[in-house]
């Protein structure tokens, strides 16, 4: 069994393509404020930071350390681990709109929205030769 991000955490902010240059097929990562939480294994999720520090040793406390650089760490850690994982790397949560919310941005673009096409399916004008 695969871990589905998608599935799984859609309550936080999954970035598809997360910038590692012209890298297609990338694997989707849970962005957080001081890293980032992708899928390591079949079974195994992994936890990186941005920077060594507090965070970085905290986080190593709760997982399996895997990497140990000059600008972070890696920590592998099982999924009933991800509570404990994301209090130290505070994920972003996605962005919702309530009713009201949608409803107010809805009749905020009425006034400019094309709502039919009709204007594309005008005629056009004729012009006079004489010029």
């Amino acid at each position: 069994m695969t871990l589905d991000l998608r599935a799984q955490y859609s309550q936080y902010k999954i970035i598809d393509e997360p910038g590692w240059g012209n890298v297609k097929g990338a694997p989707p990562v849970i962005a957080c404020r001081n890293g980032h939480i992708y899928v390591q294994g079949p079974n195994t999720l992994a936890a990186s930071t941005n920077a060594r520090g507090p965070v970085a040793t905290k986080l190593a406390k709760i997982g399996q350390l895997w990497n140990d650089a000059d600008d972070g760490v890696t920590v592998l850690f099982e999924p009933d681990q991800f509570d404990e994982v994301a209090k130290v790397m505070l994920p972003r949560k996605r962005k919702r709109l309530s009713a009201a919310q949608r409803a107010r941005f809805v009749a905020a673009g009425a006034k400019t929205r094309i709502s039919d096409g009709a204007k594309a399916r005008r005629k056009p004008r004729q012009r006079s030769l004489a010029a």
